[in-house]
């Protein structure tokens, strides 16, 4: 099993991963999709070993979107993770120093 799991999202927790591998069942990947309902391609999909012989669409396009066509790919609805602790915030990620700022008062308050 592979995780993919973008370098800018701070709040993503044990909890969702977990949720996450719990669900994959027979599917080649699981993604959450966020609050706004969009499959959030940045979030951790989980990925089973179909993956990793999957090709990608083109030649330099590494982004998890380009591979997830080629999968077997289940989407976890909001509604399945919104009771989570912390999911308000899964999906925020740090895109510039104003983002970061604002991450550190979440943090602090």
């Amino acid at each position: 099993m592979t995780l993919i799991l973008a370098c800018d999202l701070p709040f993503v927790t044990a909890g969702l991963l977990r949720y996450l591998i719990q669900h994959i069942d027979a599917h080649d990947a699981v993604v959450p999709v966020s609050q706004d309902g969009q499959p959030h391609h940045s979030a951790p999909p989980i990925a089973g070993p179909a993956c990793l012989n999957s090709p990608f669409d083109s030649i330099g396009q590494f982004a998890v979107h380009n591979l997830l066509p080629n999968l077997n790919t289940r989407f976890i609805d909001w509604g399945e993770i919104s009771a989570l602790p912390g999911a308000g915030l899964f999906f925020l990620d740090l895109d510039s120093p104003d983002d970061y700022a604002h991450a550190q008062s979440l943090v602090s308050s």
